[in-house]
């Protein structure tokens, strides 16, 4: 039987593995809407007379994970976490905090021909090239009993969740594997959006999880 191993290594890593340099772009996208955020929340305090503050942000999905491919479109997604104390939000509900997160941004935001949006789990900013940074909204509490912070998710309500145990989770089990993991989500994903007639495929996370 012919050998076709060196051919496939060949199209992983020309057609499937995004470069480094693309990633560190992303990371780059990442870090400046962080910080478009906290200089908007400085302006939004002093207009609104309060004191929110970014306690840790931390980038989730597949962007954290290395599992991102390449995309003709440039329609990568880059999933940040924000997290703010509970004791600073008050009694603010998920909805409000998003809107609050929103409206921090939008100054900021002006280049782009779309003002940030406002979804079911996050607050999106999108680029006119096709990159778009999800803000997924979080609060924390410590729970002095286990000495550990404890979050909740900003969705329809807020509801518990492990800020980095995705991610964790995946290093953890793609290094148990000698890396091949994280070959098998890449090929994976790039298997589901080869065909253009292909709707309502698995999502990346999804197909990191099965």
């Amino acid at each position: 039987m012919y050998d076709l191993s060196a051919k496939f290594n060949t199209f992983y890593t020309s057609k499937v593995v995004l470069s480094q340099d693309e990633q560190n772009k992303l990371h780059q996208k990442a870090n400046l809407n962080i910080q478009r955020l906290k200089d908007g929340l400085k302006e939004y305090n002093k207009d609104n007379d309060t004191n929110y503050v970014i306690q840790e942000t931390c980038v989730q999905g597949s962007v954290a994970m290395s599992t991102v491919v390449q995309n003709d479109d440039n329609d990568y997604d880059i999933d940040v976490a924000i997290v703010f104390d509970k004791e600073d939000l008050g009694d603010k509900g998920a909805l409000a905090t998003r809107n609050m997160v929103a409206a921090a941004l939008k100054d900021k935001t002006k280049q782009f021909n779309t003002a940030p949006k406002v979804k079911t789990s996050c607050v999106r900013v999108s680029y006119a090239e096709g990159y778009h940074i999800d803000f997924a909204i979080y609060r924390r509490t410590y729970n002095e009993s286990l000495e550990c912070w404890e979050y909740e998710h900003s969705g329809s309500e807020w509801t518990k969740r492990d800020l980095r145990g995705l991610t964790d989770w995946f290093k953890e089990k793609n290094d148990l594997s000698d890396g091949k993991l994280r070959k098998v989500v890449r090929l994976s994903k790039m298997f589901c959006k080869s065909r253009e007639i292909w709707k309502n495929m698995p999502s990346g996370l999804l197909q990191t999880v099965v």
